[in-house]
Order: C-alpha cells, then sequence, then structure tokens
C-alpha cells in the first residue's frame, strides 16, 4: 500500500474518530466518488476502507451540523468587519491548494443559513446542511489541502466552537434580505463572479449588480458594502472608493423592491410652506463675511481667468492673507481664518516655492501659516475627482474657513463633460451640500472659454455650460485688455462689484484702483439714470472689434455699458446694413461673425 494511499486512509479513519463523517472524492474534481454522494458519508470504520480501495482519492466531510466559511477571496473587505476576523482565528482552518481557507463551525441552533455562493459577501462561500467540504490532506495538481491551525482531526466534535455571533449577523442579514425577496416574488440573482471585470466595464457591472440588490430590497449601506467587496476583488484595477459610493448612492434612489429603470419615487415632503407674514419676519441667516463684498460662509464663488492668468496665485494669496486676517488685495477686509486647498493643478512642491516667494512679496511671516493652510495634492492621482468628494465629505463642521478647488475640470467624474448641464448642477450640488454643512466658504478656479472668453459678460465668462456660474453664489473674473488687467465680479447678496484694475508683482497681485464705480441699487435717492441713446456708429466703435466676433460677444460688451438687449441687436443689424460692420457667414451651424472694416479702427 503507497504512502499516499496510507496518509488518507488513516486520516479518513481520524476524522470519522472525532465524529466527522467521510467519503471519498476524486482529488482533481472534488467530484464524489460513491453512488449517492455526501449521502454515504460514514462513521463505520470498516465502510470507510472499503470506500478509500481506490487511489488517488481525496478525502471529504458531510457538513451537516456544520458551518464552514470558504474564503475564495482572502483580499475581500468582509473579512476585516468587526468581529470577523477574531471569529475566524477561533476555530479549525486549513488551506486550500488555490489559496483559499475552510473555517469550521458548529452550527448553532435557529442557523438561518444555506449552502451560499457568495450571498454573504462575494468571495465568501457558506457550506452546512446538504454538502460537504474537501478536507486534508488531499492533493491536487496545483498543492495539497492542509491545516494551518487547529487539526479537525484532533478536535472532537462536540468541542468544535459555535459559529460566533459576528458572522452570524451577517448570515442573518443575508437571510432576511433573500426572505424579503422571495415574498416580493423576486428571484434572487447570484452574486458569484468569477471572472475579472476590466476597465471600461467597472461601472456598467457594479450599477447593474446594483440594480439587482435595490430589488432585493437592500439598503443603500448594504448595496455599497456588497458593491465594495466586488470591487476589490473583482475588478482590475478597482475603482475608487467614492466612486463606488456614486454607484450605490444613485441606485438607491429607486424604490426598494422596484424593477428599475422606472423615476425616483416623489420624496416626502419635509420643507415647511411659510405664509406671508412668516417671510417678512424672516431673520437674516447671520452667516459671517469671509471676505468683504465677495464670500460668506456657505457661498461658493468661481474664480475665472484665461491660462496661465495667476488665477490659483491670486486663491493661494487670498489664503494667506484670510491666515493673518489681512486685507485681500489690499482692499477687501477678510475674516481671519483656515484655509483646505484641494490641489490638482501645480502640485505641492510648486505651492511650497509659490509660498515661499509670496509670504516675502506680502510681507507675510510664514510661520503664521503653519495652522492656517492645508493641502490635499492630488496632481497625478489617478481619481481626483473620487478623491475630491472623499475630502470634502470628511471635512467637519468649522474644521475649515476657506475652501479652495483648483481647478474644477479635473474635479469632473471619468466622462462627465464641463458643457452638459445637468452634470455640472450635480456636482456643485455635491459641492454645496459639504461646503453649507462645514461652513465654510469655497474657491472654485476654471477657465475661460479658447474664443471669445475676455469679451463675455462677468455671470457668462467660464468655459462650459451655463450651470457652472447659476449654481455658484458668485464670480469672480480675470481679464486682461489693452489697458492691463481687470478684476470684475457678480456676486449674490453683495452690492454691485466695481471693476478693478490689477497690478501683479512678481508672483503676488494687488488693486490699483476702481475703474468705474457702478451705481449701488435702487433705495431712496439713488435713482438711477437712463444712459444716453447710442447711435450706430458709436455702437460700431464701441463695442465691434477688428477681431472677428459672434454677435453674442458684441451684445455682451454693449449689455456692460448698459445698453438693453433688443437696442443692440438692432444697432448692430443698422450698422451691418450701412456697412459700419462687417458680416461673414459661413452656413450651416457656425454663427455668423462681425468685424469692423479694416480702417476703421478708432484713433
Amino acid at each position: 500500500m503507497s504512502e499516499a494511499y496510507t496518509t488518507v486512509l488513516e486520516a479518513a479513519l481520524a476524522y470519522a474518530r472525532a465524529g466527522y463523517p467521510v467519503f471519498p472524492v476524486d482529488p482533481e474534481t472534488k467530484h464524489p466518488l460513491t453512488e449517492h454522494g455526501f449521502k454515504d458519508a460514514t462513521l463505520d470504520e470498516e465502510a470507510i476502507i472499503r470506500m478509500f480501495s481506490r487511489w488517488p482519492v481525496g478525502v471529504a466531510i458531510a457538513t451537516a451540523g456544520l458551518v464552514i466559511i470558504d474564503v475564495d477571496a482572502p483580499a475581500s473587505p468582509w473579512l476585516v468587519e468587526d468581529g470577523v476576523p477574531e471569529a475566524l482565528m477561533s476555530c479549525p482552518t486549513s488551506r486550500t491548494p488555490g489559496g483559499g481557507t475552510h473555517h469550521f463551525f458548529r452550527r448553532p441552533a435557529g442557523f438561518r443559513g444555506k449552502n451560499w455562493n457568495g450571498e454573504v459577501a462575494v468571495g465568501i462561500d457558506i457550506k452546512t446542511d446538504g454538502g460537504y467540504v474537501v478536507v486534508p490532506p488531499t492533493r491536487r495538481t496545483e498543492g495539497a489541502y492542509e491545516w494551518v491551525s487547529d487539526d479537525l482531526r484532533e478536535t472532537p466534535r462536540e468541542a468544535l466552537p459555535a459559529l460566533p455571533g459576528a458572522i452570524n449577523w451577517h448570515i442573518e442579514r443575508t437571510a432576511d434580505r433573500k426572505t424579503c425577496s422571495t415574498s416580493a416574488g423576486a428571484t434572487p440573482p447570484s452574486v458569484t463572479m468569477s471572472a475579472r471585470v476590466p476597465q471600461g466595464k467597472r461601472n456598467s457591472t457594479l450599477a447593474s449588480h446594483a440594480g439587482r440588490l435595490r430589488r432585493q430590497g437592500l439598503s443603500e449601506g448594504d448595496i455599497a458594502t456588497e458593491l465594495h467587496i466586488i470591487n476589490t476583488s473583482h475588478c482590475d484595477p478597482p475603482l475608487e472608493p467614492a466612486e463606488v459610493d456614486r454607484i450605490a448612492a444613485s441606485v438607491s434612489r429607486y424604490a426598494p423592491g422596484t424593477t428599475g429603470g422606472g423615476r425616483p419615487p416623489s420624496p416626502v415632503l419635509t420643507v415647511p410652506r411659510l405664509t406671508f407674514d412668516e417671510v417678512m419676519a424672516t431673520p437674516d441667516d447671520g452667516r459671517e463675511v469671509l471676505i468683504e463684498g465677495v464670500m460668506r460662509r456657505g457661498d461658493i464663488v468661481n474664480l475665472i481667468g484665461v491660462p496661465k492668468s495667476r488665477k490659483s496665485m491670486l486663491v493661494t494669496q487670498v489664503a494667506m492673507q484670510m491666515a493673518i486676517g489681512a486685507q485681500c488685495l489690499g482692499q477687501f477686509q477678510t475674516a481671519k481664518g483656515r484655509t483646505l486647498i484641494i490641489d490638482a493643478e501645480v502640485g505641492a512642491a510648486s505651492l511650497r516655492d509659490r509660498l515661499r516667494i509670496l509670504s516675502a512679496e506680502l510681507d507675510i511671516d510664514i510661520q503664521h501659516l503653519r495652522d492656517a493652510i492645508f493641502v490635499h495634492d492630488l496632481r497625478g492621482i489617478w481619481d481626483q475627482s473620487g478623491q475630491c468628494e472623499a475630502i470634502l465629505a470628511s471635512l467637519r463642521t468649522g474644521e475649515f474657513d476657506l475652501v479652495i478647488v483648483d481647478p474644477l475640470y479635473r474635479m469632473l467624474p471619468d466622462g462627465a463633460d464641463e458643457n452638459d448641464n445637468i452634470e455640472m448642477a450635480a456636482f456643485y450640488r455635491m459641492l454645496s451640500h459639504h461646503i453649507t454643512r462645514c461652513g465654510a466658504g469655497c474657491f472654485v478656479v476654471h477657465h475661460m472659454p479658447k474664443a471669445n472668453g475676455m469679451n463675455r459678460s462677468t455671470t457668462d465668462a467660464g468655459a462650459g455650460a451655463g450651470a457652472i456660474s447659476r449654481a455658484a453664489d458668485g464670480q469672480l473674473v480675470l481679464t486682461h485688455n489693452e489697458g492691463g488687467w481687470v478684476l470684475k465680479g457678480a456676486f449674490r447678496g453683495f452690492p454691485d462689484f466695481d471693476d478693478r484694475r490689477l497690478e501683479r508683482g512678481d508672483l503676488a497681485w494687488r488693486v490699483e484702483g476702481v475703474i468705474e464705480p457702478k451705481a449701488k441699487g435702487k433705495g431712496p435717492g439713488t435713482k438711477k439714470g437712463k444712459p444716453a441713446p447710442v447711435s450706430k456708429e458709436e455702437f460700431a466703435t464701441r463695442f465691434v472689434t477688428a477681431q472677428p466676433d459672434t454677435a453674442d460677444a458684441v451684445i455682451n460688451r454693449a449689455l456692460e455699458a448698459g445698453v438693453s438687449k433688443r437696442e443692440a441687436r438692432s444697432l448692430l443689424d443698422a450698422a451691418v446694413a450701412d456697412r459700419l460692420v462687417d458680416k461673414v457667414t459661413k452656413g450651416g451651424r457656425i454663427k455668423d461673425m462681425f468685424s469692423r472694416p479694416r480702417g476703421t479702427e478708432p484713433c
């Protein structure tokens, strides 16, 4: 009799003496080698000797009265859930040739689990009544099963530890979920996934699985837990955790148990209706002004400028001047406070150099910045969007006074389009939620469009969808004309912002002066005069440039000078008719372009 045969037979007899019924299996396929499979498992030594007369064979035990946790995914997040690691270390454990582990427990009274593959968590199987498990020393081509702690042959059945509550809680949760699904008439889908999910299919795969879980009645939290497990064990490479959470949140908009594809359920009304008197008696919200005339706590302000206009430098300067409660740009009083910079533009090394140079130029002791400026460096990070949202979600109330998001386009989710109003509105809702919750103000650094950005109105200066400006509480626009750099602004809740001429030093900015003071509102004694009429000749000279522009760009310049849109359109048509303005029509979807004829430039 060979040594291998003796080892397996002796092992089978030892398992039986410890109270575990055994039967032989094919070591490669793990299929039973008896007529009735695991039902032929026995404790009878003579029957065991007859059963194990073949070679080679493997040994298996019937799992009736037992619970075996079969871990096929050693990296599964489930393995670090509260109490799970300790529970799995408290019992006999074997290692499989494939690198997994089997953990053996006694089945507790009232146990509701079944033989489940991946139902409790992806990569985690349950074996109990009506099943079997292969045990050491069975050897396959790729290796042998072996005990790594508390050999079952030396652990009598009655001494086997009962399944701990830390694991049974997950099994109870799974049983509840499956009961809910069955009562709703749904067929629980298998969550076992054997294939890797490649890049390009990760989002759709997780979203599809999340939909199935939602139809089973799972909550957002439970869906997120399952998706994180799948993501870690099957997605190649895994998505960032924040992206997985977004998928769970998106699917959870639908009512539990619905078939999906329908509209989200109507929300429950929680906002009270105010009477007229209640509205009139509403007190001020009392939000502190962080930057005079520009930003209160909870406000989001876009800072927009052309590339290389030192937008990042300007907001860094604001953070430094807030650190000591100094006037921003030498003119706007700031509230002393702490700033968090979420930077995906220049990186920590460049910020370090900028802070040193700016400190010297602004005469700020750099030691005053040590507890006032903090940075998350996302430069070169794969999922900048997910990290940005995770950072915002981690902020505690009162932790920071100002948050700088720089730049917008790098913080958008993969595939998001800055020209899509719905996607931009969703991003700003997320941003507003976290900024309001933590009680800070926020600057979002954004860029101008390449074409005609300088000629746009202040509220329409940024590239992309209109929702970017509409969702924000204000806009600062850094622009340039023949006279130099100009700072324009428009803000909710503050008086009209006077355009400022800016002076640029080595790195720092400073206000040089107000260009054209604007009338401040329509209160008593501030009656706004009607602008003087504009002739078509003056219109062509003031608002049409030598470089071809769209009609929108020309009209926006006129609007900023107080000309109505209707009058501007009429004057533009009249100027074209009298050949004071050249009009080029290219047809199709290309817009008409307008410019002054050559030789008519103003002196």
